[in-house]
């Protein structure tokens, strides 16, 4: 899901369904979309219901970290920081390489510790293996 801000409503948290069959590129996009949609009202009840995970990218903002809380009924929230360029030894040399700070944050009422990390694995190798 992404949140969108309604100036009406307070926060809103659109949903991307069949998220998990997306390549990232697709699912980055689908965020966006979503969020169009909920500025200009036109999301219904369907496309705000029945979520699990929650993106938060306050990076587009130019945010590098943050601290995110799991908005209930979903499991997991996950915050995507600014891409900023850092120091990083790659092949034993040192070289300047941006990196993607992420937070993810888990509602341990939902899911164990292994079940947590076996996911946010998951989401490293696929967001690294994206060129």
């Amino acid at each position: 899901a992404a949140s969108a801000w309604d100036p009406g409503g307070g926060l809103l948290v659109p949903l991307v369904r069949t998220g998990q069959v997306l390549s990232v590129g697709c699912f980055g996009w689908a965020p966006v979309a979503m969020a169009v949609r909920a500025a200009v009202g036109r999301l219904t009840d369907d496309g705000l219901t029945g979520g699990t995970i929650t993106v938060s990218n306050l990076g587009m903002f130019g945010v590098v970290t943050g601290f995110p809380l799991v908005n209930a009924p979903q499991a997991v929230i996950v915050f995507a920081g600014a891409v900023v360029d850092r120091p990083a030894v790659v092949d034993g040399e040192v070289g300047i390489r941006p990196e993607l700070g992420l937070t993810i944050g888990f509602d341990h009422r939902v899911l164990d510790g292994a079940t947590a990390a076996r996911f946010t694995a998951a989401l490293r190798a696929a967001i690294e293996a994206t060129p």
